[in-house]
């Protein structure tokens, strides 16, 4: 990424680089640009370095514009099977689930990729070579590209997907959660699968992370009892205390839980004999070996990145294809869709 969109300040570039203040002042920025020498000359070399950055920038946002319109289409469209415990479509139902939350995947790694004001001057620097945007699309992308002061996670209920598809899948993780890792009915879903998946679908109904206190118990309970770090992606890794702060039944639940948590441990250290300096000994080693394997692990991520990046979009193509496979299967020629 160059650093004139990260650092605007240090940029010969400053006055030009704009957020998305720019929709306030544009009259004012567009004269500054074409009457005046200065603004006219930093502008063309603006563009001339910089134009297969943005051309490329301005493809991802197509193709995830698309991504996003498509699969509000398809959930608008999709057969909604109430009866959760019905097992002929706990195949189609997880793959719906992986959908879902690997658009989120996407979502959030573009903020990780681009964060704050960043994706903001980008936009804007794309917008002025461009301005034909059709309404629904120029909204959407600018509610998920701005930057916020609440988390990024909050832009997710503005893209609309509807809600009952949302609600069937997080049902569908709520009571399905159970299956054991080798059953082929979740897919292989591992519990560590499980909690990064209903972490992300939460957000696309936020309304169950404000207000809904007993579904937020019945969640914790059974996904975060011990695990407050959530691994959602290689390069992606949340803290539930920070990033559910803001939200009252998630918050409230999660330091309910730490705090019960706490006692039982306080309670069971009051019963434990104390440790032995070999046993100490032996536990700094296996740290240490620890994080010797994790930094090599770290290490083989970030070569590998791009692969990982492939294989992701190889996975999303591969998931869509088989929902076709299966609406188009025998199994589900006799349902009726929305």
């Amino acid at each position: 990424m160059p650093v004139d969109f990260i650092k605007p300040q240090s940029s010969r570039y400053a006055k030009i680089l704009l957020d998305f203040s720019y929709f306030e002042k544009r009259l004012i920025f567009d004269e500054y640009v074409s009457s005046n020498e200065e603004g006219r000359s930093l502008d063309e070399d603006f563009f001339a370095q910089f134009t297969n950055y943005l051309n490329q920038f301005s493809r991802m946002l197509d193709a995830l514009f698309s991504l996003l319109h498509d699969y509000m289409e398809y959930a608008e469209r999709s057969f909604v099977n109430f009866n959760l415990l019905d097992r002929r479509y706990v195949k189609l139902n997880s793959l719906k689930c992986k959908t879902l939350f690997l658009l989120g995947v996407v979502l959030l790694l573009i903020e990780a990729k681009f964060p704050g004001l960043i994706k903001e001057r980008i936009f804007v620097a794309i917008y002025r070579t461009n301005m034909n945007f059709a309404t629904r699309k120029f909204e959407l992308l600018v509610s998920i590209l701005r930057n916020r002061k609440e988390n990024f996670e909050s832009c997710f209920q503005h893209i609309q997907i509807n809600e009952t598809y949302v609600e069937q899948m997080i049902n569908f993780l709520r009571y399905y959660a159970t299956q054991q890792p080798d059953s082929t009915e979740t897919d292989g879903f591992t519990n560590e699968k499980l909690m990064s998946m209903i972490y992300v679908c939460l957000f696309f109904k936020s309304d169950i992370l404000h207000n809904q206190f007993s579904i937020m118990r019945q969640i914790v309970d059974k996904y975060f009892q011990s695990d407050y770090i959530i691994p959602i992606h290689l390069e992606l890794t949340v803290n539930l205390m920070l990033k559910w702060e803001p939200y009252k039944a998630a918050s409230s639940t999660l330091q309910t839980e730490i705090k019960a948590k706490r006692t039982s441990m306080f309670n069971s250290s009051m019963s434990t004999p104390p440790i032995s300096s070999q046993e100490l000994f032996n536990a700094v080693v296996k740290v240490s070996h620890f994080e010797h394997k994790l930094k090599q692990s770290c290490l083989y991520i970030i070569a590998h990145k791009a692969e990982d990046a492939t294989r992701l979009k190889s996975r999303i193509c591969n998931i869509f294809d088989q929902i076709v496979l299966l609406i188009n299967s025998q199994m589900l020629q006799d349902c009726s869709w929305n």
